[in-house]
């Protein structure tokens, strides 16, 4: 079990270093819709919170949520499976308020079409490399050169409820 926790907190050490996720729903017919979206606080159980404005189309359907984070430069990438609920309390609101959301919501946090989306993840799937970007381009080419597959590196699942 300690290494479950330890790996739920270097995902959430990620998360809260990428910051901005691409948010997908599925739409009522069907098709995928993506959207980014900053997070503003991650709990231990796995919730993660993201503040939009009330009657946001994205909101509609919420059954199924997948949230993506990539760091490019760190070969690291985060898919999280979950759903989302909206809160519309204030003290809620309040408590994830901060400077940074201003420009989307510039009446601030007493904005009352301003609510709190709330993703309980249910699974997360992390991809890491742990070499710098040289060694990973040289292991690239090595694989490339002798046929061989090349080894990106960790990938694994994490349940953040465990």
């Amino acid at each position: 079990m300690a290494k479950q926790d330890r790996r739920y907190q270097d995902v959430v050490e990620q998360i809260e270093a990428i910051r901005v996720a691409m948010m997908t729903t599925t739409e009522d017919d069907g098709r995928l819709r993506s959207r980014p979206m900053h997070v503003m606080r991650v709990d231990g159980d796995g919730t993660l919170w993201f503040l939009t404005n009330d009657g946001s189309h994205k909101l509609e359907n919420l059954a199924h949520v997948n949230l993506s984070f990539a760091d490019a430069d760190d070969a690291d990438w985060l898919s999280v499976c979950g759903s989302g609920e909206v809160v519309r309390d204030r003290a809620t609101i309040a408590g994830l308020w901060s400077p940074m959301a201003r420009p989307w919501f510039p009446r601030g946090a007493d904005d009352p079409d301003l609510v709190a989306l709330r993703v309980r993840a249910d699974e997360i799937e992390y991809w890491d490399a742990s070499s710098s970007r040289m060694m990973r381009l040289l292991e690239m080419a090595r694989a490339a050169v002798t046929g061989t597959r090349y080894d990106e590196g960790g990938h694994g699942t994490v349940d953040p409820r465990a």
